[in-house]
C-alpha cells in the first residue's frame, strides 16, 4: 500500500547483549535487519553503529 513499515523505532544494544527480533509475518523484522546492515536505504532519520554488527537469517537447512 505504500506505507512504511518501520517507523520511530529506537533502542540500544551494548556488547555481550543477545537481541531477538520477533513478530508477526510482514511486521518488519528483516526490513530492520536490513536496514541495520546498510541493504536497504534509509529514508529518513539515522542508523548510528560503534563496533561490530553480525546477524543470522533464518533459512531452512536442507
Amino acid at each position: 500500500n505504500g506505507s512504511f513499515c518501520l517507523e520511530n523505532i529506537v533502542f540500544d544494544a551494548h556488547p555481550g547483549d543477545l537481541i531477538c527480533i520477533i513478530g508477526p509475518v510482514g511486521a518488519g523484522k528483516s526490513s530492520l535487519l536490513q536496514t541495520l546492515t546498510g541493504e536497504i536505504a534509509i529514508f529518513d532519520g539515522k542508523v548510528r553503529m560503534h563496533g561490530s554488527f553480525c546477524y543470522v537469517p533464518q533459512e531452512s537447512c536442507k
